[in-house]
């Protein structure tokens, strides 16, 4: 037993030592200022509460080309785009009312000028004016961004802005290390010609969302694809506000990732897996006697240690504030996290079915 556990805490601080510490390194210098010309797409959908102070910081982005989606909203917000007008901010709608936003992305992309495009989604706010020119300054075909979430009150924004974070880490350490799997549609950039040179490879057609992370598992690879976390072409988003919530969220996410290619799929599996293990393997032994209590818990700082020091100087690097007193608190809480939520999400799935 004690062999497994070692074997365990071998994998997780492999994760962290040799793919997400890539990070701390990596530089915030793009490749080119040579910019070429790039259209923004953007899709609402009943966001009349908020879409003009949107629309304002949008089009203070130094960008070419805006298009702005009107996904069949029923509340104005289509009125409010409209006003927007102009010969570089273009409006347009969806007829039909779709579920999820595929169609409306999709129309997006079709409607735009350039073929280098960057996506968002109305309810995020970028960092800085400055946010579109410094994403489109590399030459790569896709760029990943950083989409961190705004830090409110209460305990599920804490563990979901962690959890997002953790997220984080974990696309764009692989996308300069064992190779891209996902990017998020708040933050990322794609060339319109690379999703119609692959559009028979991507998944999951049939799913409401996966509009971002699925395309990017299809048509990424580490030649074609580069990060951005430069501060200032992060892009901000409120979080879940309550379990109920935050659920819905994770499940729409872990219904897309079964779509992934299997590599990826045995990656992130193994990692969330041997979380899991390691500390029921830690509980069971403390709760049967099995194992010398001395040898857990130096295997448990062992583990906090490294998991601290690594994301510690990553949320530095990405500007993210995390009191790292608080990392081996959260780290305990993925474990359960990553337990409990197949489950939650198959008690859901039975509730939708019953009602």
């Amino acid at each position: 037993m004690t062999l497994l556990l070692i074997g365990l805490l071998s994998v997780q601080v492999s994760y962290y030592l040799f793919i997400f510490s890539q990070l701390i390194g990596v530089s915030s210098t793009q490749e080119s200022t040579s910019r070429k010309p790039l259209s923004l797409v953007v899709c609402f959908k009943n966001e009349a509460a908020n879409a003009q102070a949107v629309c304002q910081r949008l089009q203070r982005q130094k960008v070419d080309d805006i298009v702005l989606m009107d996904d069949f909203s029923t509340d104005g917000t289509l009125s409010i785009l409209q006003s927007f007008a102009s010969d570089r901010i273009r409006v347009f709608s969806v007829t039909a009312d779709n579920k999820g936003k595929k169609t409306a992305n999709a129309q997006g992309i079709s409607c735009a000028r350039y073929d280098r495009i960057l996506f968002t989604d109305a309810d995020c706010i970028p960092a800085s004016d400055q946010w579109a020119q410094l994403m489109n300054d590399s030459e790569s075909e896709i760029i990943l961004g950083y989409s961190p979430m705004f830090r409110r009150e209460g305990f599920v924004n804490a563990f979901s802005v962690y959890e997002t974070f953790i997220t984080a880490v974990q696309y764009l350490s692989y996308a300069i290390s064992v190779g891209p799997y996902m990017g998020v549609g708040r933050n990322m950039l794609i060339d319109r010609r690379l999703i119609a040179r692959h559009k028979d490879s991507i998944r999951g057609s049939h799913l409401a969302s996966g509009d971002d992370d699925l395309t990017i598992n299809a048509i990424a690879t580490r030649d074609n694809t580069s990060i951005c976390i430069d501060p200032e072409t992060h892009v901000y988003t409120e979080s879940c506000t309550s379990w109920q919530s935050f659920v819905r969220q994770k499940s729409r996410h872990i219904s897309t990732s079964s779509h992934y290619k299997l590599k990826h799929k045995l990656l992130l599996g193994l990692f969330s897996g041997t979380q899991i293990a390691y500390y029921l393997l830690c509980i069971l032994a403390l709760a049967t006697g099995t194992m010398s209590i001395t040898i857990i818990f130096a295997t448990v700082l062992l583990k906090w240690l490294v998991v601290t020091v690594v994301v510690y100087a990553i949320a530095r690097r990405l500007h993210t504030k995390l009191n790292p007193l608080t990392i081996p608190f959260f780290d305990f809480l993925l474990f359960i996290y990553y337990l409990l939520m197949p489950f939650i999400i198959l008690i859901t799935k039975k509730e939708k079915r019953w009602s």
